[in-house]
């Protein structure tokens, strides 16, 4: 009797595992002894179905830039005496400065786009200066297939000494500028030699 009973008690432990492995699943231990966790997906939100797109679309073509290109090149003379109707006075030359102007774009130029960097000397501090006159720099477009722009500035400065500076720039502030085209930093000029 009591081997039967054994048997019988054999046969509900075989016949609870069975029924316990297929809801449980069979998993495979990890190495430390722990079983690893299942990562859950999480849930993503599905566009309505008048959202999704026919086809696939390239990203459209990131504009152009609106900002212009200047090229600025200049000669530089000095005269000791009255020059285009400035006189220096004693200790100072007359600085003609002859400007062309060009940019890649098309933009509205004058004569007010134009300051002069100065230092008397190497150990002098840089000056922003304005000049004193500008002869024959028109208001009009460059740029765009339009012919640079030309003209002459004229400003008296002290008598230079070694390490002396006078150099154009090309700016004016942003909120001046008109246009679809903007100048976004100065543009020293180059000096041309010949």
């Amino acid at each position: 009797m009591m081997k039967g009973l054994r048997t019988m008690g054999s046969l509900m432990i075989i016949l609870a595992v069975s029924l316990i492995v297929p809801i449980a699943g069979c998993t495979q231990p990890s190495a430390t002894g722990t079983p690893t966790p299942t990562p859950t997906p999480t849930p993503t939100s599905q566009p309505t179905p008048s959202s999704q797109p026919t086809q696939v679309l390239s990203p459209s073509p990131v504009s152009g830039s609106d900002e212009a290109h200047i090229s600025l090149y200049y000669n530089l003379k000095t005269y000791s005496t009255p020059y285009e109707g400035i006189a220096p006075l004693p200790g100072e030359v007359i600085y003609a400065i002859d400007v062309t102007v060009d940019s890649d774009q098309p933009i509205h130029t004058d004569d007010s786009w134009f300051r002069i960097e100065y230092r008397r000397n190497a150990t002098a501090p840089l000056q922003d200066l304005e000049p004193n006159s500008v002869f024959d720099y028109p208001s009009t477009m460059i740029g765009g297939g339009a012919a640079p722009a030309k003209g002459r500035l004229l400003i008296a400065l002290p008598t230079p000494e070694t390490g002396n500076q006078v150099r154009p720039y090309y700016f004016k502030s942003l909120d001046q500028q008109t246009g679809d085209y903007k100048v976004k930093a100065p543009v020293y000029g180059v000096l041309r030699t010949t």
